[in-house]
């Protein structure tokens, strides 16, 4: 017998206290000054700071220019001080330890709200963080701090709390949200935090930025050239610090003061007003281009009920492939799921829905249940057949492969949190499952109605029996029918 495994699905959430937003359309201002550092790290796992660069920037009729460049080093190596202090004779280059780069320069422009630019920001800001650690609020963030000191009751050193520090919770190998951070041992602190906490941070992450702005994710030598920048090539890490090595930091951290330009220009071209740290990928541009059109999200438009955001949710597996036919030679065609979202929805014609000046729900069930009984495997690749299925239905899985969302993985080392994958199922193994959560079903209840300024319409419907037609229908209380999935 097959090992049972619990079906998770997705749910519909209120937000009791939503975080308000500090900027607005038409309102955003970019920071007067900005610092962009670069660090070189020591080879191996732990990969150290070795040395860093960093530029102080002002705004000036729209770039960003250099007031001062310097370098900062770790302590306990005399021999890499000497190099460093023969390369800054008779220059114009500052030259200091790591500890006063963060005391002097980087936590004075943390705190005074100016920009602070990096390329792969995470990983440069925790070369110079004095100390990490997991962060207890957010499953995937991190917290790093700058300042130490010893505390006097227990003679134990630990971060300042009158020093901020950053939160950095990834969302994806490309982009982060960064969130200021006091640290906090005792009662006190808390108070003081309160009284003197921080607005907010401004971290811009070049290599986020021009994943936005291009679609794709670049290192920083190809990010340069692709924007006609200085930088040196990509070259291997080196353990020492060497003339070369200090001319190919320079001119990396030059190159970033150089693209952030180029980007900030590129930027300007879309007519949004976006500050540049919000900037996460093209969805956001898309975003910012609903925004100037005038035109809102249905969420905020329409009024939907919790129950049919909550059909929604649940049915709504997000994005997958699979390959089930594996180290053998066929023909193929060539599918561009880099633009599988947009396409579908061109196809699904969602411009509608945005447009519309009244969404309904109401019952499509005979409808749905026609179309189930007639459609065809080839009429599924018609685009003209994809429009017909925006519609909602809550299916009877009878023996059906159908993608669920489970922990598959058995072995200690395998991934704990749930994923996509097809699997047999059938309506009695529901049954008898027991539900983590209360839903009652509905028959009948399920659909979408839309209506647009040309009168065009959706249909949509909520139950009907998937098992001797289209495999694609989904398990649970309100799976979703939609072209993606029969595609």
């Amino acid at each position: 017998m097959a090992d049972r495994l619990d079906l998770y699905f997705r749910a519909h959430t209120t937000l009791m206290d939503c975080e308000e937003e500090n900027w607005k359309a038409g309102q955003v201002e970019q920071p007067e000054h900005a610092l962009i550092f670069h660090c070189a790290t020591t080879q191996g796992g732990r990969q150290d700071l070795l040395v860093g660069a960093y530029i102080c920037a002002k705004l000036k009729d729209g770039n960003y220019v250099a007031e001062e460049i310097g370098l900062f080093h770790r302590d306990g190596h005399p021999e890499e001080l000497q190099v460093l202090k023969r390369f800054v004779r008779d220059s114009i280059y500052e030259l200091g330890t790591s500890e006063e780069f963060r005391r002097r320069i980087f936590l004075k422009y943390l705190k005074a709200e100016a920009l602070v630019v990096a390329y792969d920001a995470p990983n440069q800001i925790s070369r110079i963080a004095v100390k990490s650690n997991k962060s207890s609020k957010r499953r995937r963030a991190f917290s790093f701090y700058f300042r130490q000191f010893r505390d006097k009751k227990t003679g134990t050193i630990r971060p300042s709390g009158f020093e901020p520090g950053i939160s950095i919770e990834s969302l994806d190998a490309a982009k982060a949200i960064y969130r200021p951070i006091k640290y906090m041992a005792q009662a006190a602190d808390a108070e003081q935090e309160d009284e003197k906490a921080f607005s907010n941070v401004h971290v811009l992450d070049l290599k986020t930025l021009t994943a936005a702005l291009t679609g794709e994710s670049y290192t920083l030598s190809s990010a340069c050239e692709i924007f006609g920048a200085p930088a040196s090539k990509a070259r291997k890490r080196v353990s020492r610090v060497t003339k070369p090595m200090i001319e190919h930091l320079l001119k990396d951290v030059i190159g970033e003061l150089e693209l952030l330009n180029r980007l900030k220009d590129e930027l300007e071209r879309h007519p949004v007003d976006l500050p540049a740290e919000r900037c996460f990928s093209p969805a956001t541009l898309a975003k910012g281009y609903f925004s100037a059109m005038g035109i809102k999200p249905p969420q905020e438009k329409f009024k939907i009920s919790d129950e049919i955001n909550g059909i929604c949710m649940s049915a709504l597996a997000a994005g997958r492939s699979e390959c089930v036919i594996r180290q053998t030679s066929l023909p193929v065609s060539y599918m561009d799921f880099h633009s599988q979202f947009p396409a579908i929805s061109e196809r699904l014609n969602c411009r509608e829905i945005l447009c519309a000046e009244r969404l309904e729900f109401a019952d499509f069930t005979l409808e749905a249940r026609n179309m189930i009984g007639n459609v065809t495997l080839d009429d599924c690749f018609q685009p003209s057949l994809w429009e017909k299925l925006r519609w909602f239905a809550l299916v009877e899985p009878c023996e059906d492969v159908v993608p669920i969302r489970a922990k598959f993985g058995k072995r200690e080392n395998s991934d704990p949190h749930p994923r996509m994958g097809s699997s047999h199922i059938k309506a009695a193994d529901l049954a008898k499952r027991p539900r983590r959560t209360r839903r009652e079903a509905h028959d009948g209840q399920a659909n979408q109605d839309i209506e647009s300024n040309n009168s065009h319409s959706t249909r949509s419907a909520s139950r009907t029996n998937a098992g001797e037609a289209l495999r694609a229908a989904r398990s649970g209380s309100a799976p979703r029918r939609s072209g993606s999935e029969v595609g």
